[in-house]
């Protein structure tokens, strides 16, 4: 842009058109007077137009020199917003998100690189248990749960399905193993309570069984 003026003559001549002096403008811009007066000139040449007229040791700004000045100064009012919006750092916002440990592991951890690439202003503290706590009481933000999403004063959407299965070891109880609802709810279960509920109305029981033993 070889019409666009130097910014240190717009600055000058924008501070001498409203403070009226040379020389208040230089100190205000810690520069000494003469550079503000060659800043003056440096524009004069430039736009063609007589700016100021110069009367002993003071100057008097002409009619151009007035509007002009008027655009200047919205246009460097701008240009020192534009400059403030960059230099504002975006506030960090931290989500404490409550999980289980193998969902946490297996399928959120892989994720939550790309998403805090998209999402650099929000920090994700990740916790991670098998108990099914109260997030009011332990400041917690959000919560990935299994279950039908009828919590309690909790607002729940939907993310997808998953498959639930009871399993044992091939040699538990020599080979024996349960095969009815009933008889698994009999055996030495590990289980979580929000998991078991969901398996047995899923698997047609009217209400779930607690099993005789759990950990």
């Amino acid at each position: 842009m070889a019409d666009f003026p130097p910014v240190a003559s717009l600055r000058s001549f924008e501070a001498v058109a409203r403070l009226g002096s040379v020389t208040q403008a230089a100190h205000e811009m810690s520069v000494t007077h003469s550079a503000v007066s060659q800043h003056i000139k440096q524009l004069e040449a430039l736009v063609g137009v007589t700016l100021f007229i110069r009367h002993g040791r003071g100057v008097r700004i002409t009619e151009e020199g007035r509007l002009y000045a008027l655009q200047i100064r919205e246009a460097l009012q701008h240009i020192a917003d534009a400059t403030r919006m960059v230099q504002i750092k975006p506030r960090t916002l931290e989500v404490t998100l409550a999980t289980l440990p193998s969902f946490g592991c297996h399928w959120l951890l892989p994720r939550l690189a790309r998403f805090q690439a998209r999402h650099p202003q929000i920090a994700v503290r990740l916790l991670t248990s098998l108990a099914v706590i109260n997030l009011q009481q332990e400041g917690i933000d959000l919560a990935i749960r299994m279950g039908q999403g009828d919590w309690e004063g909790m607002e729940s959407r939907h993310l997808f399905a998953d498959e639930q299965l009871v399993v044992a070891a091939p040699g538990y109880r020599g080979g024996n193993l349960p095969t009815t609802p009933q008889a698994i709810a009999a055996s030495d279960i590990i289980f979580s309570m929000e998991s078991w509920n969901a398996w047995c109305s899923q698997a047609g029981l009217e209400k779930p069984i607690v099993p005789q033993a759990c950990a």
